[in-house]
């Protein structure tokens, strides 16, 4: 059975790699999987070597092929015997009538020989003349002679010839042709001849890179071919595979198969030296490579599910063309490319610019298999990334070069320096899965001998201060509140209020109310209640905050309110952070704990309010913020549940806002729609309808709140974000059931406050709305 002939040109190199595909390809150069013939070309490949890959492969297969080809044999040798028996038939007419026949034609043997010389010459001429006189450019005469001495053009006959009897017989349908773009193979033209006329179909299996060019290539040659956009081929069933003699099927020797998922040994039987390079440079620089104290911290921090190395770094390091390699070869940042896009042996990672090791192979294992080879290439290429990367901007890229410096370079001041940008970098970045292992490898200092203190002794107080709020984000409470008591002698108010923030977030509330009256007196002397006091023209002198009393010199004008709290300028960032702390605390804890003067929340956002009234705060993009999630959160408790949508809302579209913070307020806006939408259900099927639509555009608010917070390492919130989808999942599930009820529904599930997160919560409750609003990060 006969299929038509089709061309298909398909990028993408994963299936390869995949057992028992690879050992079979990489070592036999074919594999044969139900009627699908796969090749692999290797560098070198020739027509010949396909051909001798082709035979084996047709020898396996067509039992009749060598029938034929004695029957070829035998016909041949028959009719030889048969024009020797006619000869000698003629040499004994020739005895018994004498030399009458001889002298009838020629008088001598020279020139008997003559007339048979020019008789085949003439034969051969009227014969051949057409095509010589329709030459091309080319000759066909050369091409003729080529075809019948030339030893490439007589295999892609014999390939031809073997294809059309196997496809004949049904044996083989389609014929995958792996690395058809490589170099110094066959190529496009030689592919071509070997295949075209053979009912079949033919896909070639490319680089992502190569497409375009393999379809032009193509089309010049005359074969039209369309895009093959399916999924590759899965391994199948076992191949037949068959065994090569010589050198193989594709010219690779038969010894030293290529190992089940080691796609090292793979990509350098197949593809060569710089291909293997690519890869090698890429386990050398991932974090399994990585020695104490950074391996052990990504193993305790368990920021990355795998593997993981910066793409900056491989990126810088395969620019060098490698020793040995001809200016023909691809560079090692194509083959990176290739291994990304074709193979898939590296993903994108959960750090920005980072990715993770993927595929069947078991990378521990290969790491250690290669782990002498993995030192060399480190040894030679770290020192040149050190002072590269102090310009750079990339977090994940600065990380993966302070992980990869030995011990001796780490008392440089390069890597001094490059240690405190990576923590501006990570700080502006949000780059929190990498804060989560600094923040493994503090703890691991802060643990041991003070002696041993090598990277805290490295830090700034600026930056030891970033990182306090940073690994509140990243998960890492009970280091944060290390530091911050560590530097508490250099931070003053603010390492008071980060300190009471922090032991909020870890569900200590008392204490963080404690904390937080350590700043009472010292609100309380920027703070003046008389109004008579404040002058309404000159100018201002401002007083000294923190001095016991309202300060020397004259109160912040403007109007006044009755019961309006008045504050000298240098105190008004205390006044407004303690405000704000003060806040959050009230709301995230559900306690009733009014201060000296007897207010609460709503208070304390007033008090606020007339400060940005009166010009005496301004706050910045994330305050501004921090207000609407407040007074939302407020509007929440009491009952208004439109207005705190609202509020919500403009808080998640606040210009210049860190997007995690905007995250925040997404979850926030879509729990309170959840609220809103079950407050509305009246329990029966007339306004489910509606009451699921808005659950619908609930859910889609906390799912893109969720989603952000795991992607950028969010450990603090990102519970927040799963347990409100959960909720908010559940309650599409139960107004579902009450419009279509089973024959015996369940009883009703009452949404009380404990469900719905509605109201002041007991003491000790986990939170169950984002915040994102503490100072810093």
């Amino acid at each position: 059975m006969s299929h038509p002939a089709a061309w298909r040109v398909a990028p993408g190199m994963t299936a390869l790699l995949r057992p028992p595909r690879a050992s079979s390809l990489v070592s036999q150069g074919y594999t044969l999987s139900g009627d699908t013939l796969e090749v692999l070309l290797t560098p070198d490949t020739t027509a010949h070597q396909l051909e001798r890959t082709i035979r084996t492969t047709a020898g396996t297969l067509v039992s009749s092929y060598w029938l034929v080809r004695v029957l070829s044999w035998g016909l041949a040798l028959f009719f030889g015997v048969l024009a020797l028996l006619a000869l000698l038939i003629l040499d004994l007419f020739n005895g018994l009538m004498g030399r009458a026949l001889e002298s009838f034609s020629l008088s001598t043997d020279w020139e008997n020989a003559l007339l048979l010389s020019t008789f085949v010459i003439g034969v051969v001429i009227i014969s051949f003349a057409p095509q010589a006189l329709n030459a091309g450019p080319e000759g066909r005469v050369a091409v003729m002679v080529r075809r019948w001495f030339g030893r490439e053009d007589q295999a892609t006959t014999r390939i031809r010839r073997r294809m059309g009897m196997v496809t004949r017989r049904g044996d083989v349908a389609r014929v995958v042709v792996w690395n058809a773009m490589e170099p110094t193979s066959l190529g496009t033209s030689g592919i071509a001849a070997c295949f075209r006329g053979v009912p079949v179909e033919v896909v070639l299996r490319v680089h992502h890179d190569e497409l375009e060019a393999q379809l032009r290539q193509l089309a010049e040659a005359g074969i039209e071919a369309a895009t093959f956009t399916d999924p590759e081929p899965d391994a199948g069933p076992e191949p037949r595979t068959g065994a090569v003699t010589g050198t193989g099927g594709t010219g690779l020797p038969p010894a030293d198969p290529a190992p089940l998922n080691d796609p090292v040994a793979v990509l350098r039987q197949a593809f060569g030296p710089v291909a293997e390079r690519a890869l090698l440079t890429a386990m050398a620089f991932g974090t399994l490579t990585l020695g104490p104290p950074w391996r052990p911290s990504v193993d305790a921090a368990r920021a990355l599910p795998r593997d993981l190395v910066s793409g900056l770094v491989l990126t810088t390091l395969l620019e060098e063309p490698a020793p040995g390699v001809g200016d023909g070869e691809p560079d090692g940042t194509l083959w990176l490319d290739r291994l990304i896009a074709d193979y898939g042996l590296l993903v994108a990672g959960p750090m920005t610019g980072g990715y993770e090791f993927s595929g069947p192979a078991d990378w521990p294992r290969l790491v250690g298999a290669h782990q002498d080879t993995l030192r060399s290439i480190t040894q030679r290429e770290r020192p040149s990334l050190l002072r590269h990367f102090l310009g750079h901007d990339d977090p994940t890229a600065v990380l993966t070069t302070l992980m990869h410096a030995p011990p001796a370079e780490r008392g440089q001041v390069a890597y001094r320096e490059l240690l405190n940008r990576y923590i501006g970098l990570a700080v502006s970045r949000e780059h929190y899965r990498g804060l989560k292992i600094l923040a493994a490898v503090i703890h691991h200092e802060e643990q041991g001998s003070i002696a041993d203190r090598d990277l805290l002794q490295m830090l700034s107080i600026e930056n030891l201060t970033a990182l306090v709020s940073a690994f509140l984000i990243s998960g890492d409470a009970d280091v944060a509140l290390w530091i911050a008591d560590w530097t508490r002698r250099f931070t003053g108010w603010r390492g008071t209020l980060d300190r009471a923030l922090l032991l909020e977030s870890m569900g200590r509330f008392e204490e963080a109310f404690t904390e937080l009256s350590l700043l009472d007196e010292r609100v309380e002397a920027v703070r003046c209640t008389d109004p008579s006091a404040a002058p309404h023209s000159g100018p201002v002198r401002p007083g000294t905050a923190g001095s016991g009393a309202a300060g020397s010199g004259t109160a912040w004008p403007g109007t006044a309110w009755p019961g309006t709290a008045w504050a000298v300028p240098d105190g008004i960032p205390l006044l407004s952070g303690y405000l704000i702390a003060r806040t959050w605390i009230l709301l995230s804890s559900g306690l009733d704990r009014p201060d000296a003067h007897g207010h609460g929340v709503r208070s304390h956002l007033e008090e606020l309010t007339r400060l940005q009234d009166c010009g005496a705060f301004t706050p910045d993009p994330g305050q501004a913020r921090q207000l609407e999630n407040y007074w939302a959160l407020l509007l929440e408790a009491e009952g208004d549940l439109p207005g705190a949508v609202a509020r919500h809302a403009l808080a998640a579209d606040m210009p210049g806002v860190r997007q995690r913070r905007v995250l925040g307020s997404l979850i926030n806006q879509g729990r309170a729609e959840r609220e809103a939408a079950v407050a509305a259900w009246d329990g029966g099927p007339d306004t489910a309808p509606a009451v699921l639509r808005a659950l619908g555009t609930s859910i889609a608010h906390l799912t893109e709140g969720y989603e952000g917070k795991r992607r950028i390492g969010d450990t603090d919130e990102a519970p927040i974000g799963a347990h409100n989808l959960a909720l908010a999942e559940l309650y599409v599930h139960a107004v579902a059931q009450a419009c279509h009820p089973p024959t015996d529904p369940p009883p009703p599930c009452p949404p009380g406050p404990g469900l719905r997160g509605g109201g002041p919560r007991p003491p000790g409750r986990h939170r169950i709305h984002a915040e994102a609003g503490r100072p810093g990060p």
